[in-house]
């Protein structure tokens, strides 16, 4: 590409940067195939629950219905991992103790804790307090496969 090409296209985006700045632009919609470290900030705001069907359609795509996995603890905490890049954890490590139906409480960013106005000690779970005191669980349901397992996930209110 020449110079005067690039220059051209420079001065072609920043007028249309400018255009759009000053106009009420909506957010872009959370794109599902993208990485997790491409996505927007709606999942920042559990309290909608558009937001939280966005959740669960991403945790859909980790594992889809068909596809059994061999090693639990293994998915489990590539699903701790792809939470937190998102901002969310759940309390499970290699200790955790499997069975057919789990339920996790989640937390946002590690949750919050300090001292609220009338100087007490508070600790949450960091959603609760923007969704009218709920938290949120992860539901894990497990079946049996041919000596793997059916993992199914969403994320609930509690």
């Amino acid at each position: 590409m020449k110079f005067k090409n690039l220059r051209y296209l420079t001065e072609q985006f920043s007028t249309l940067i400018k255009e759009h700045s000053s106009s009420n632009v909506a957010a872009p919609e959370w794109n599902p195939n993208a990485g997790v470290g491409d996505v927007d900030t709606k999942h920042l705001y559990p309290e909608k629950e558009c937001n939280r069907d966005r959740l669960n359609f991403w945790l859909k795509t980790l594992n889809p219905s068909d596809k059994p996995v061999f090693d639990v603890h293994g998915f489990m905490n590539t699903v701790r991992m792809k939470l937190n890049l998102v901002g969310y954890d759940i309390p499970f490590n290699r200790q955790t103790e499997l069975s057919d139906n789990m339920q996790f409480e989640m937390t946002q960013f590690g949750g919050r804790s300090g001292m609220n106005e009338q100087g007490q000690y508070f600790k949450d779970d960091g959603i609760s307090h923007k969704n009218n005191g709920k938290g949120l669980t992860l539901v894990v349901n497990m079946t049996n496969a041919d000596g793997a397992k059916m993992i199914d996930m969403k994320i609930q209110e509690n």
